[in-house]
Formats: C-alpha cells, sequence, structure tokens
C-alpha cells in the first residue's frame, strides 16, 4: 500500500500541473494551412472544400492539391487500409511505387506514386494522402514528387502535435 501511495506521489510531482494532452484531430484542414499549399505549389490557393477527412485547394482552373485523412481503430487496420487501397492502387503504373525509408518525415510508412507523383503515408492509426497538380509541372516530375512530399511533411509533423479521439478514429 505504501510503494502504490509512493509511486502515485512520485507521477503526481513528475507531470507540470499545467500540463495539457494533445489537442484532437478533428479536420483534414487543420494539417496544412493555404498560406503552407500555396508556398508549395509556387501560387496563391484557396481552399475549396472543408470536410473531417477531406480539405482541397485550387489555384485557377490550372492548379489543384488536396488532403484526404483516415482514422482506425488500430495500426493494423490503418497499415491494411494503406497497403490494400492507395498503395495497391500505385502499383497500376508502370513503375512500382517508391517506398520512403523511416526517418523521412513522412511518418511510420509512405509510398509515392511513380506516375503521378500522389503520396499515402500512415501515422500510428491515421492514414493519409496527398494530390497537387498543375499544368505547367510534368506528372510524375522531381519537381511534382518533391511538392507534394514537401506537403506531406508539413502534415505530417502537425499530426504528429494532434491525437486521433474516438469520433476521429472510429474504427473503420
Amino acid at each position: 500500500m505504501k510503494k502504490a501511495a509512493l509511486l502515485l506521489l512520485v507521477l503526481a510531482m513528475a507531470t507540470p500541473a499545467g500540463a495539457k494532452s494533445k489537442p484532437p484531430l478533428k479536420r483534414a484542414c487543420q494539417l496544412l494551412s493555404t498560406a503552407q499549399v500555396s508556398a508549395v505549389m509556387g501560387r496563391t490557393m484557396v481552399r475549396n472544400a472543408n470536410d473531417p477527412t477531406g480539405c482541397g485547394w485550387r489555384g485557377g482552373a490550372q492548379a489543384e492539391a488536396g488532403l484526404q485523412l483516415y482514422g482506425f481503430k488500430t495500426v493494423k487496420a490503418a497499415d491494411e487500409y494503406l497497403q490494400g487501397g492507395p498503395v495497391a492502387d500505385f502499383e497500376l503504373c508502370e513503375q512500382p511505387p517508391n517506398q520512403f525509408l523511416p526517418g523521412s518525415g513522412l511518418g511510420n510508412e509512405a509510398w509515392l506514386d511513380s506516375c503521378n507523383s500522389n503520396l499515402a503515408f500512415r501515422l500510428g492509426r491515421v492514414d493519409g494522402e496527398l494530390t497537387a497538380y498543375s499544368a505547367d509541372v510534368q506528372e510524375g516530375s522531381h519537381k511534382d514528387s518533391a511538392r507534394v512530399t514537401a506537403m506531406a511533411r508539413k502534415a505530417v509533423k502537425r499530426l504528429r502535435k494532434l491525437r486521433c479521439p474516438p469520433s476521429f478514429c472510429f474504427g473503420t
């Protein structure tokens, strides 16, 4: 009994009184601002979609970018969706999808579509897909891949600062 009380006292002293848990993930648009997307795309972009799982931007008729998020009850379910959905679709290209190495800043795993530089990532129980298109950049080019990778890094960095509440990670 004394050991349990001592352990609770130590834990209470080690945790700052004002410590808060991470804020919840509520909408995909929490992860990327319009200014960030505009900077990466090299033009002024305007948000044209904002729902809980998706966010989209347009820069005239010739440029668009998008982010889709899916929350899962378990890491295994998130991984199965990623491998069976986006990554499997990427394999329809002439070249197999490119897998990023751990430490790339793109979550637990990430894959780049070699045809048009769509990027799918997993961070814990959340899967994300990013797309970018503009008429002045060839799909699948180094520049196309670089901009979607830059947006993904920004989204993952922000996602690490949020928690996935049951309202979002509802157990798909």
